[in-house]
């Protein structure tokens, strides 16, 4: 359980098997940057996962460097990244960027969404978006955020978006283990981005995807997001095992 691995997933005989398949395919490593040519197995494992979640996915080295890239490309001059203080400290380093795109960090007290609503009203008629960055599960007290509260600020705000890291929601909960925020909600928010963990619950011990709304923003990141772009991409035998892993997500037997 102090691993994260909470399913015990990497030891099972069907992911091993996907790494030896995978490594006897392609070997140890497909170094290539994906903008310019990536192992087919890429598209085989962001297929599965885009059927987990239901929405289009964005495969990452990791969620750190998932967050990242949608930081760089997704916010803007003049838009306010709004940090809940104890969201992942991966969001708030990957926030501290945003500043050299004109973006602007405000932080707020944990699950204060009174707090949220009052800068929602200062900045309405400004035009200005504002991105609520929160964990779905958070890390360091386990407690969880208020989605249905959240989403309803989503459907009364038209200026309020929502970043959400779900690592530790991943495999745990939702239909197929499409994680906390996923399983709140019928179908991703359209205003609603969630970066989830693969080295958690999942198995896989290494990698993120972040979950989007719209298969245009889908592919906005995955053509733009620098750490995509410059970073070196998950190795074939750990594509491999998350393909086997997925496998194990969409059966029945992830419930069990």
């Amino acid at each position: 359980f102090a691993s994260c691995s909470y399913l015990g997933l990497e030891i099972d005989p069907r992911v091993k098997m996907g790494i030896v398949d995978a490594t006897s395919r392609q070997g140890a490593s497909f170094i290539i940057s994906r903008a310019y040519a990536s192992s087919p197995l890429f598209e085989r494992f962001e297929r599965k996962l885009s059927q987990i979640m239901d929405a289009p996915v964005v495969v990452t080295p990791s969620t750190t460097l998932g967050t990242l890239s949608f930081m760089q490309t997704f916010i803007n001059e003049g838009d306010i990244v709004v940090l809940d203080e104890s969201v992942h400290n991966s969001v708030q380093l990957t926030a501290a960027t945003v500043g050299k795109n004109g973006g602007h960090v405000e932080t707020i007290p944990h699950n204060d969404l009174d707090a949220l609503v009052r800068l929602c009203e200062q900045q309405e008629v400004s035009g200005k978006r504002l991105w609520y960055c929160i964990d779905g599960i958070y890390s360091m007290h386990g407690d969880f955020a208020p989605i249905h509260d959240i989403i309803a600020l989503l459907d009364k705000y038209p200026n309020l978006y929502c970043y959400a890291d779900d690592a530790h929601g991943m495999s745990m909960l939702g239909t197929n283990g499409r994680g906390y925020v996923l399983g709140e909600q019928e179908s991703l928010h359209p205003k609603m981005v969630v970066a989830v963990s693969l080295s958690k619950a999942f198995g896989m011990g290494t990698g993120g995807a972040v979950v989007l709304p719209h298969e245009e923003w889908r592919r906005m990141l995955r053509t733009c997001g620098p750490t995509l772009i410059f970073s070196t991409p998950i190795p074939p035998p750990m594509l491999g095992a998350g393909i086997a892993l997925a496998d194990i997500h969409l059966s029945d037997e992830i419930e069990q």
